[in-house]
């Protein structure tokens, strides 16, 4: 090769690399987004020497639409068009689906009666949601509608679904594809540190680098490098469990160049640690627990 073409490929490359970029949103109001998100969660836990597994994954179709624009953000419209889950036992797969008709699959049932319900929230530029709506509402009445279910069952049912569509785990849920950008402009492998505090759930803290990986013709890719702690005083699923672990979230998002929407992502996320259980004499007090989740996240034209 000529020198001189060596010197255009240098040339080339430093251009790239030091080409200043701005990350954000820069949604339009009227566009209209589709995703589909899978998930397969893990779960182990030693007891009495063997390893106890428990995996389960989940498929959510999910609709976005810009409402509006205002030098605070962005007001947005979301609908889940499809919400499924799947537990993988030792007899065979267990599958619920708002898809599946059956009066007598109460959590089918639930899935179904969340679907085609709209439901609000503000992004800023950087991904961040300022303000969601609260499914409550939308959850107790599913529950109070379905005949011949005691109030213990009603409670259960209530818990199980504000830990997959409480207020705090959708704004989580959106925000690890969304919540990714700089507060000023970038270049090729630089990176920017987020700090953020999660109120309620397993993980309470995550601290993560991001870096801006690659560029193409329409798309960034931006790679994050997440540590997640579970260690706070007041950090608790109920009264009676504690969970002690710490790991990691490792992700990388395609998001288009143009809008800052997200085009595909894949997160995989590891915690390790104990899990803390009192006032029950019949286990032990403290027993070792890794939790692996994988998310992939596919846009729908």
């Amino acid at each position: 090769m000529k020198i001189s073409n060596l010197l255009i490929l240098l040339f080339i490359s430093i251009s790239v690399s030091g080409q200043i970029s701005n990350l954000k949103l820069n949604l339009k109001p009227g566009d209209n987004y589709k995703q589909k998100i899978n998930n397969s969660e893990t779960t182990a836990m030693v007891y009495e020497g063997e390893e106890q597994k428990a995996t389960t994954s989940t498929e959510y179709v999910i609709a976005y639409k810009v409402i509006s624009k205002n030098d605070n953000g962005y007001n947005m419209e979301a609908t889940y068009e499809k919400l499924s889950m799947t537990n993988h036992l030792p007899t065979g797969p267990m599958e619920f689906s708002s898809e599946i008709n059956n009066q007598y699959d109460l959590l089918s049932t639930l899935f179904k009666g969340l679907t085609n319900k709209a439901f609000g929230f503000k992004l800023n530029s950087q991904g961040e949601i300022i303000e969601i709506d609260d499914l409550t509402p939308i959850c107790d009445k599913i529950i109070s509608g379905i005949d011949n279910l005691m109030d213990i069952q009603k409670t259960q049912f209530r818990q199980m679904l504000m830990g997959y569509f409480g207020h705090e785990v959708l704004k989580r849920n959106i925000e690890f594809t969304t919540a990714i950008y700089p507060k000023s402009t970038t270049k090729m492998g630089e990176k920017w540190v987020d700090k953020k505090s999660i109120q309620k759930g397993i993980i309470s803290e995550i601290e993560t680098n991001y870096r801006l990986k690659d560029t193409g013709p329409d798309y960034y890719v931006i790679k994050g490098d997440a540590i997640l702690n579970t260690t706070r005083k007041d950090q608790t699923v109920d009264t009676d469990v504690k969970y002690k672990m710490t790991g990691t979230l490792l992700s990388e998002v395609k998001v288009n160049k143009q809008s800052g929407w997200v085009l595909e992502a894949q997160l995989n996320q590891e915690l390790k640690g104990d899990f803390i259980m009192k006032g029950n004499s019949d286990l032990p007090k403290s027993m070792p627990m890794t939790m692996t989740k994988e998310t992939v996240v596919t846009n729908i034209d």
